[in-house]
């Protein structure tokens, strides 16, 4: 009898098919062994207690006939959390992460799920467990289960999560480096998480390589290399016949506008969008949205713009609009493949003070970036509208 959870999913399977015997005494008896032997394995080696709790939770799981079966057998899912808790309790990484895992799933009713999980992912991640400091990292740079923004913090935690080869955090890393939102731009950084994870086969990273291959960030545009990047990707640019003839007048449109910055700069405009409410346990008030434009192909990048935020109360707030690298190509689609004006980029910012998520006016106190290969104070130069 296999000791897995595949075979759990595979008897689990063989109560819907037709062509099995689906006698239940049948079942309950094979399902009864299988969790007797993963018992006994996890009692005398406790290696083996997290694989025998996500036995049990795939059973648990696998709908309500299948979850009545292991209630009877005394493994409600109830049971199964506590038994989970007992042995996390004993500083074992795994099962702390499967508690919190257990909770955010809402595996077990409680009011207070997104407390619970991260009291149990936090464990897991100061435990050394990777998947849960990745996880920690995303509350931390998002202010997500009411955590304040901690760009220093969620960055920690990326990163040691990436040294122990987790493919999530070395995205996520990467996406950091490569947006300049949240720290100084690098793509010489972006590049090399993103194409460990590539290694990996993670769709997401040979977007972002076959996107700077196409853009010629830290890399030469390459626009057969990014064609074959887009296709490893699967997204709709490794079908578009139009892509790698867009990418090379891409690639000569920015070279004009390097070659001709001191005399021809790109005019961007900006303006504030949309309001959208804080999401639950954000620990924000809402998130007003800016978007700025370019009128032609430029590499507007590092782009900072200061606010004055003036409310209806007459009371002002300063803020900063950190926006990621745009208008570097035609190609009117996102790395996803979909579509979206490449010439446009746009950010959410998140307000802390309720009295200033309905803004009556702002004004531009100061403007920064790198256009086209300098930096410069765009408001100076008199190109932001």
């Amino acid at each position: 009898m296999m000791q897995d959870d595949v075979l759990a999913k595979e008897l689990a399977d063989k109560t819907s098919k037709a062509d099995i015997d689906t006698d239940a005494q049948t079942v309950t008896r094979l399902i009864a062994d299988e969790i007797d032997t993963a018992k006994q394995a996890a009692e005398s080696d406790i290696t083996q207690r997290s694989r025998f709790i996500e036995t049990l939770r795939q059973y648990a799981g696998g709908g309500s006939a299948m979850a009545a079966r292991i209630t009877r057998l005394g493994y409600s899912k109830a049971d199964i959390l506590h038994l989970a808790e007992l042995w996390a309790q004993e500083r074992d990484p795994e099962l702390n992460f499967i508690v919190g895992s257990l909770y955010d799933s809402g595996f077990v009713e409680v009011d207070d799920k997104e407390a619970r999980s991260l009291q149990w992912f936090r464990k897991a991640a100061e435990l050394g467990q990777a998947d849960a400091q990745n996880i920690l990292g995303y509350f931390y740079l998002n202010g997500k289960r009411g955590i304040k923004r901690d760009l220093q913090k969620g960055g920690q935690w990326y990163e040691l999560a990436a040294a122990q080869g987790n493919v999530d955090a070395l995205i996520n890393l990467g996406e950091i480096y490569y947006s300049g939102t949240r720290v100084p731009l690098d793509y010489a950084r972006a590049f090399e998480f993103f194409e460990r994870a590539a290694k990996m086969g993670k769709s997401r990273a040979l977007n972002y390589l076959a996107w700077m291959y196409t853009n010629g960030q830290f890399v030469d545009t390459d626009c057969r290399k990014a064609a074959e990047l887009f296709a490893q990707g699967r997204t709709s640019f490794a079908d578009d016949p139009h892509f790698q003839v867009t990418c090379e007048k891409d690639r000569q449109a920015r070279a004009e506008a390097v070659a001709m910055r001191e005399k021809n700069l790109p005019k961007l405009t900006f303006n504030r969008d949309r309001v959208f409410g804080a999401s639950q346990g954000s620990g924000y008030a809402c998130e007003l949205e800016f978007v700025v434009k370019t009128d032609r192909v430029s590499s507007i990048e590092n782009l900072r713009v200061s606010l004055a935020l003036k409310n209806k109360a007459g009371a002002m707030s300063q803020q900063v609009i950190a926006f990621e690298p745009f208008g570097l190509n035609m190609q009117n689609r996102n790395l996803q493949g979909y579509k979206s004006d490449t010439l446009r980029e746009s950010t959410l910012q998140p307000i802390y003070q309720p009295e200033f998520c309905d803004v009556d006016s702002y004004s531009v106190t100061a403007v920064t970036g790198i256009v086209n290969g300098k930096e410069m104070d765009i408001l100076k130069a008199g190109i932001f509208i």
